[in-house]
């Protein structure tokens, strides 16, 4: 059962002017708790009448295209804006692959899968051709960025080339999709650039990954490093996915609220969970001193410091 559907919008607006006529009370008589509670009760007050009051576009004859569908995000957002009524295509590095069949599988008939590797101007113009023809006749509402690709490890071990592979798909990547799809859309520009990507599902690319770093690393960074440090790093992110979010829930929500909503937000921060410590330091990073955060993130990441081995010895 939805909460929300119980809540008179009324009783919500009455009850905002209430806390905030007891915050400027609170700041006159200096009543900190007081202050905090009544920011918290605003806060919670606005999301509910955004949530009560937003209505959502009709999506009947509308196009949404999306990039990196093959797994994860992308996979989870097609088939939701599809059960969603849109006529959606599916952009898919390997459009014969296990990801792609599934994806038509527990799809309607209205979802495309369409051959694209962001990389590639001839892939992006041969996936623009084919939307274009199968364009329905309510345009290209959204165009989802969702391509990525994530790349772990210190700055000297990882090598220029995965250093130009991450930036020509998360980067120019999402800027070719753009520029050759944006005018296809029909009543309203909206861009989602989001680089989305599960961890857990990447987990034996990141170890391929790790393993040609290190064979291509100098000698005097593995004699610096040593492999053990490399072995160290891997076992450290393998314990770290395993405790990531179970559910791509979240985020697809979200994607669906900026794509659907009337009043869309401009930024969405999704969180891990209930306690997301990661989320909430993004939300405050800009406004912390530098000494600050930086504390923060070393105790957080440990990125200052060695694996639980001995540190070797620098000649």
């Amino acid at each position: 059962m939805n909460v929300l559907e119980h809540i008179n919008v009324q009783f919500v607006e009455c009850l905002y002017v209430v806390t905030l006529g007891l915050t400027l009370y609170s700041v006159f008589t200096q009543t900190v708790y007081l202050y905090v509670a009544c920011i918290t009760g605003l806060y919670i007050c606005l999301k509910v009448v955004r949530k009560k009051t937003t209505g959502g576009v009709a999506v009947k004859n509308k196009g949404v295209f999306i990039t990196g569908c093959d797994t994860g995000f992308g996979h989870d957002v097609a088939r939701r804006f599809d059960d969603l009524g849109f006529i959606v295509f599916a952009g898919c590095l390997k459009p014969e692959g296990e990801g792609a069949r599934k994806l038509k599988s527990a799809s309607s008939k209205s979802l495309h899968v369409v051959a694209l590797d962001v990389r590639s101007d001839e892939s992006l113009e041969l996936a623009h051709e084919y939307v274009k023809k199968h364009l329905p006749s309510g345009g290209l509402w959204a165009i989802v960025n969702n391509a990525g690709l994530n790349i772990m490890g210190d700055v000297e071990l990882l090598t220029i080339d995965l250093y130009r592979k991450c930036m020509d798909i998360n980067f120019s990547g999402a800027v070719r999709t753009l520029r050759r799809f944006l005018y296809l859309h029909g009543l309203e520009t909206l861009a989602d650039c989001l680089r989305l990507e599960m961890r857990k599902f990447e987990f034996k690319r990141y170890e391929e990954e790790l393993n040609e770093i290190w064979a291509a690393a100098s000698p005097d960074v593995k004699v610096t490093y040593g492999r053990k440090y490399v072995d160290a790093y891997l076992a450290q992110q393998r314990a770290s996915t395993s405790g990531g979010g179970l559910t791509t829930r979240p985020v697809v929500d979200a994607l669906e609220d900026a794509v659907v909503s009337t009043r869309p937000h401009t930024r969405y921060m999704v969180d891990g969970g209930w306690f997301d410590p990661y989320a909430i330091l993004a939300r405050f990073y800009d406004y912390l001193p530098t000494c600050l955060s930086d504390l923060i993130i070393r105790k957080m990441t440990g990125c200052d410091r060695w694996p639980d081995y001995k540190k070797p010895k620098l000649e």
